[in-house]
């Protein structure tokens, strides 16, 4: 129902309330008609006022009406141009939240991926430090026995060099005591020509080299630390010698499984603890 027609029934209504007390009066008043009459049509004039007065406020009231009704549609219009746009902010937004949770899902799989390499690389550097650490240990190990190998090949050089140095004095001494043989012969006239052969084994020498250190000195009697295991014999010659220079000559008296003592003689140098000793020179 609309409010017009609300209106209008609102005016009956009034009219009708109005009109019922002049017919009561017309059915109950006596025979005054122009009394009636006049009573009657003032009442008209006030009822007419009454209807148009009503009609003024249906008027206002349809007017009133329709500028709400216009200001309604005006502002339903704008509300529905901000819901559509609402509704478009929103399907912009499903989209890009669409497109969000399709990029997070590649970012899990690319942490997942690069979690597994991290993990796979963590794995693999660990087992290459301890390669690292093991080649290290081998480098490590090579060195020292690369120094181990130096310090002998020095010590074997320098014993080479020793015993080279020992063979020249000893050529030497060689060379000096032919010539003073060649001298006394001449002085004793005897020829070196006429020498009788040497009997079997004096001259013989063990195929077996003798070298060692000497472990003690007291007056002219000095120990060894070779014995019987290495060669070594009763009344064998052996020559002391300290770096490259001659000491003195041993003649062994006792001989053990693992040391030898024996007298000093032919001294060049006293020798001392730690001089090297050998059975020959070449």
């Amino acid at each position: 129902m609309g409010t017009l027609t609300k209106i209008s029934i609102v005016v009956l209504v009034v009219l009708i309330l109005l009109a019922c007390p002049v017919f009561i009066t017309q059915a109950t008043v006596g025979p005054h008609y122009r009394q009636a009459y006049d009573r009657q049509e003032l009442e008209n004039q006030l009822l007419a006022q009454s209807v148009r007065a009503g009609e003024l406020v249906v008027k206002q009231t349809t007017l009133e009406r329709d500028r709400l009704a216009a200001a309604l549609t005006r502002d339903s219009g704008a509300m529905q141009t901000e819901i559509d746009q609402l509704k478009a902010e929103l399907a912009l937004a499903r989209q890009r939240s669409a497109k969000l949770d399709n990029d997070l899902s590649l970012i899990n799989g690319e942490l997942a991926k690069l979690r597994a390499d991290y993990e796979s690389n963590t794995e693999r550097t660990k087992t290459l430090t301890q390669q690292r650490d093991e080649g290290f240990a081998k480098i490590q190990m090579l060195n020292d026995e690369s120094r181990r190998l130096t310090d002998l090949l020095k010590q074997t050089q320098l014993d080479m060099d020793r015993q080279g140095a020992i063979i020249k004095t000893l050529r030497e001494q060689l060379v000096e005591r032919d010539d003073r043989l060649r001298q006394l012969e001449q002085e004793h006239g005897v020829s070196t020509a006429a020498k009788p052969p040497p009997a079997p084994g004096a001259g013989a020498r063990s195929d077996v080299t003798i070298n060692g250190t000497v472990t003690g000195v007291r007056g002219d009697l000095a120990s060894i630390n070779v014995g019987s295991a290495k060669g070594v014999k009763p009344g064998m010659q052996l020559v002391i010698y300290r770096g490259s220079e001659y000491v003195a000559k041993l003649r062994v008296d006792q001989v053990d499984v693992g040391q030898s003592a024996g007298i000093i003689s032919d001294k060049r140098l006293d020798p001392l603890q730690g001089d090297k000793v050998t059975d020959r020179l070449e």
